[in-house]
């Protein structure tokens, strides 16, 4: 009875055991969450892992009934998924109270109905980890191709291990050879490793029993767990001198990345739009003024739409391209489009100069009930029922915005969170990733330095330098390395100086995408498989 739970007529009753191992993986939840930011403790998000995957592996026999059995698992990871996500999103209540009359008890309910969402990833790695486990394949492997496997679940914030803990620079430059999920993986196969050697030496009852097998082999899967960390260290020590060399050789361009300080709701009330097109052109003139090769608005930022498929430049006063203005400007703005006889608009970006305005970016990946209303097509109904998502229509194509030497890709809002993201921007071989984001609606919160790690990644996995234009939010420039060279992060309207560095070429992860990660974790396992059968085969010698 002490694995799961039983069935009493009607009821299930939990064990205490059960019991224990949801609170100590909600407890594990909560220690991999102090990784980000604002704690930054970076261990935790290892050590997490290892008491999780001690917990999830603790017993193997499934419970009594078998409609429990799939979800035994499952449940365990759901709790540490919901555990890690409150940590994790804390910064949703506030924004939740700021811009809505709820009650601060509707915003804690959310939340908590948000985490629980975000933690559906780790319900399904934890039972997908259980059945590989059960069918024979070693737990560390099972743990760390379940992880890989569950960053493919959709979530509204696409966080992951290796996103959360960025600032480490060192130990994420496998990225771009494996990708984010490729690393999230590799740390994951350490911690799984990590439980195991304490379960093996909980099995020899300690060190002073001289000569136990178990306690010897404990050391050598802790030795093991503690060198994969370490080996990416080293190489990425080494990775980043290679990098930072060819960075030196690269041209460089000067892009100044402007934030306008604009409030979330003034930022769509019509009788502020010359007002903030007025401080939009004096920012920009003033940092012209330093010298600029390109000038970067945030995404949105313009106050005034345009057709999709205009050419020139609006005029008067409702031009990008104001007197004093010399351009090129590459600005985040809303375009109109025809939308099943309606009119609905892209999120996009485009780049203006000389009067003229080349072929804009439309956001790809929508903002499920903020900018998009899933299903709306196929039902109407949603479409009224949820207005303010109902105007956005998704792009289907990257597209290079080309100025001199610069071939820039733009990842629109979220979508440098993404992997799958960076993977289209590279498609158009760009020289130099941009980043237009409004983070005014979670201003003053941790939100916005969580968006930076997440956005860190795609500069690694694809080997770019990466400019971001943040309005209310960090505004960065991260280098190709991962690192982040200058950023301007208060609420005050400016701009910021940036001399990125354009590389040409495609990194492994860039040619291979996701394959890359799935072909190392099946070499792991067939190197795994392939040790322990020449173990058994030495024992029946």
């Amino acid at each position: 009875m002490g694995c799961g739970w039983y069935r009493s007529g009607a009821l299930t009753v939990f064990t205490h055991s059960a019991k224990r191992a949801l609170l100590l993986s909600a407890v594990a939840g909560a220690t991999l969450g102090l990784a980000t930011p604002p704690i930054d403790f970076y261990p935790a998000a290892w050590l997490g892992q290892v008491l999780f995957a001690y917990v999830l592996f603790a017993d193997e026999t499934p419970p009594i009934h078998k409609q429990a059995r799939w979800a035994w698992g499952a449940l365990r990871g759901l709790f540490f998924g919901t555990a890690v996500n409150v940590v994790v999103l804390r910064f949703v209540p506030v924004t939740i109270e700021r811009f809505t009359d709820l009650p601060l008890v509707v915003a804690l309910l959310a939340l908590l109905l948000l985490s629980i969402f975000q933690g559906l990833r780790w319900a399904v790695a934890s039972w997908m980890a259980k059945q590989l486990a059960m069918r024979g394949v070693p737990r560390f492997v099972a743990f760390g191709v379940a992880v890989w496997a569950s960053t493919f679940v959709p979530g509204v914030f696409g966080w992951t291990v290796a996103s959360g803990i960025s600032p480490a620079t060192w130990l994420v430059q496998l990225a771009d050879v494996v990708g984010e999920r490729g690393v999230s993986a590799l740390i994951a196969i350490s911690a799984a490793l990590g439980a195991e050697a304490i379960r093996t030496f909980l099995a020899s009852k300690g060190p002073w029993r001289s000569g136990a097998l178990p306690f010897g082999r404990s050391v050598q899967i802790a030795s093991i767990s503690l060198g994969i960390p370490a080996a990416m260290m080293i190489s990425g020590a080494f990775r980043v001198r290679s990098v930072e060399a060819a960075r030196a050789a690269a041209p460089k361009v000067r892009v100044a990345l402007i934030q306008p300080a604009t409030q979330a709701r003034m930022r769509w009330d019509p009788r502020e739009a010359d007002g903030i097109a007025r401080r939009l052109t004096m920012i920009t003139k003033i940092a012209e003024q330093r010298g600029t090769d390109l000038v970067v608005w945030p995404e949105a930022a313009f106050p005034y739409a345009m057709s999709s498929t205009s050419k020139n430049d609006l005029i008067g006063p409702f031009a990008v391209l104001q007197p004093g203005i010399r351009g090129p400007v590459l600005t985040g703005l809303l375009m109109h489009a025809p939308l099943e006889g309606e009119r609905g608009s892209y999120n996009s970006a485009a780049l203006f100069h000389d009067g003229h305005v080349d072929a804009p970016y439309h956001k790809m990946h929508l903002l499920a009930f903020g900018e998009s209303v899933p299903l709306s097509s196929t039902f109407p109904l949603l479409r009224r029922a949820f207005v303010r998502g109902t105007g956005m229509v998704p792009g289907d194509h990257q597209v290079l915005m080309e100025s001199g030497p610069i071939h820039a890709a733009v990842l629109n809002c979220f979508e440098d969170t993404l992997p799958e993201a960076g993977l289209e921007a590279s498609s158009v071989n760009p020289n130099l990733l941009v980043n237009i984001t409004n983070d005014a609606w979670f201003a003053g919160t941790s939100e916005s330095e969580l968006h930076v790690r997440l956005a860190t990644m795609r500069a690694i996995e694809l080997r770019k330098d990466f400019v971001r234009a943040v309005n209310l939010g960090t505004t960065s420039w991260i280098d190709a390395t991962g690192r982040v060279r200058a950023r301007y992060n208060t609420d005050v309207a400016g701009s910021l100086p940036t001399v990125p560095a354009l590389l040409e070429g495609k990194t492994i992860y860039a040619s291979l995408g996701d394959f890359s990660g799935l072909l190392l974790l099946g070499l792991l396992g067939g190197a795994t498989w392939l040790g322990q059968a020449i173990k058994r085969k030495r024992r029946t010698a």
